[in-house]
């Protein structure tokens, strides 16, 4: 864990011995609106009532002189750079320092925009300073004691019975890291016309990168702790990230792939890479990190994020308990409204069914082996308070997994909140379509009598085996 600085900050910018500096104190000459460089008034123009405005950031051509700086200095340590060299004090020696998460050492500037020589750097302060913040509140937000409280993975494994659910088979199709990404990449406003988007598609990012390496870990066979320290890993390790990112965005030696971390973004948000700045430029030049990290603004994409892996868990814990879906093609409405939590649509009835037994043949008509799963699972399934799960989400999500294409039977139109479905494959539950018995679903093999055609838990139910 890195080691927060408690450090204070003194600085008087002026204008004069502009030569003597390393960097030239002249401000931007990217273009305004009108297409002529902004004078020092028009940089500054708004500054103080626009703080956390990123449109006045882009406006200000602080973005500009941040890429012409970075390129003339380098990045190593750049904010204290940055003060030392716009500062006109001999032998000046800048108390920033931003690489380390917490403390006092990245201070938002105490004074305004005008009495900033050039006055871009009072913009790039105030950025770097909001960026700081950011990732500090992030890395506090995600301990592991919190997310594991609010997850409730013992509530959850006792809502639907799941204690003899072997852990390999629920945490092999829970991507978690991934499920965290997707959702805090797209709480990012299509607005942010850059690769970034804002500070959100950063973090489910790092939680993208986190993915690629990490593992179930299978703690004693039991399913609650296996559970859980899966995630204590997961939440370690994207935290070590976090406190990676913000060092070497900051002018540190991370071992961190900034350019990578900025693909991820770009695949997430549908943003292509721009512009050839140096990559620490290009994050922060469309103003985003003046948005200030609000607490409920950030806990609320957090708290978004541990519902989707909440989801993902059940998910995993339906498909662990042999619970699948039939798509009954020989079902009427009326009948279908009979069935809880059941789905009509496009003359096929979707419900979640199980193995209710082996089958037993008694003369002509056997007695079913299968049926739909207990009505309390459905309360707890779609309980907002608790999973929040739409039913016919997880329908349309598992029907599209299994066809590999649009949902042969679903209408989403049919149904409101449909803009708001489930990632394809989210839900990865067997999908049976057959005429009023998913057993009809079987196909025999040539005389040997033997069958095919069913997932095995169900094809043995359906034999009576």
């Amino acid at each position: 864990m890195l080691c927060p600085l408690a450090v204070t900050l003194f600085a008087s910018l002026l204008a004069t011995q502009a030569a003597a500096s390393p960097f030239p104190l002249s401000h931007s000459t990217a273009p305004v609106s009108d297409g002529h460089a902004p004078t020092p008034e028009e940089v500054c123009a708004g500054a103080d009532r626009q703080v956390f405005d990123p449109k006045a950031f882009q406006l200000s051509g602080a973005a500009r002189f941040f890429a012409d700086f970075l390129a003339s200095n380098g990045t190593n340590d750049w904010p204290r750079q940055l003060d030392e060299v716009t500062t006109n004090i001999p032998l000046f020696k800048s108390a920033i320092d931003c690489r380390n998460l917490g403390g006092q050492g990245c201070p938002i500037p105490t004074v305004s925009c005008g009495q900033f020589t050039p006055p871009e750097v009072w913009w790039i302060r105030v950025a770097m300073s909001k960026a700081h913040d950011f990732f500090t509140q992030s890395h506090e937000k995600l301990q592991d004691e919190t997310i594991i409280q609010s997850l409730s993975v013992d509530q959850m494994i006792s809502d639907f019975d799941a204690k003899t659910a072997d852990p390999r088979a629920v945490l092999s199709s829970v991507g978690a890291a991934l499920g965290i990404a997707n959702v805090l990449v797209k709480r990012t406003p299509l607005g942010f016309a850059s690769e970034l988007g804002d500070t959100f598609s950063v973090i489910g990012s790092i939680f993208g990168i986190v993915s690629a390496n990490s593992a179930p870990k299978i703690t004693n066979g039991d399913l609650k702790l296996s559970i859980e320290s899966t995630l204590i890993d997961l939440f370690k390790a994207t935290n070590d990230q976090i406190a990676a990112f913000n060092n070497k965005l900051m002018g540190g030696d991370a071992d961190i792939d900034l350019a990578e971390l900025l693909k991820i973004v770009g695949s997430g948000t549908g943003r292509s890479t721009l512009g050839n700045d140096n990559v620490i430029a290009r994050i922060f030049s469309n103003g985003a990190f003046l948005v200030p990290a609000s607490q409920s603004d950030l806990a609320a994409g957090i708290a978004a994020s541990m519902r989707t892996v909440k989801q993902q868990l059940v998910g995993a814990l339906l498909k662990a308990k042999n619970f699948y879906i039939f798509v009954d093609k020989d079902r009427d409405q009326d009948a279908c409204n009979s069935i809880k939590g059941a789905v009509f649509s496009k003359g096929e009835c979707f419900a979640l069914e199980q193995p209710i037994s082996k089958r037993i043949f008694l003369g002509p008509v056997p007695h079913k082996a299968t049926g739909p799963i207990p009505a309390q699972f459905i309360d707890h399934l779609t309980d907002p308070s608790t999973y929040d799960i739409a039913l016919f989400k997880l329908f349309q999500s598992a029907d599209q997994c299994k066809s590999g294409g649009p949902p042969a039977g679903l209408d989403a139109d049919a149904f409101k909140g449909a803009e708001n479905l489930f990632p394809t494959c989210f839900f990865n539950l067997d999908v049976i379509r057959a005429k009023g018995d998913p057993c009809k679903n079987r196909v025999f093999v040539g005389g040997t009598g033997a069958a095919s055609g069913l997932p095995g838990y169900l094809l043995k139910a359906c034999e009576g085996n």
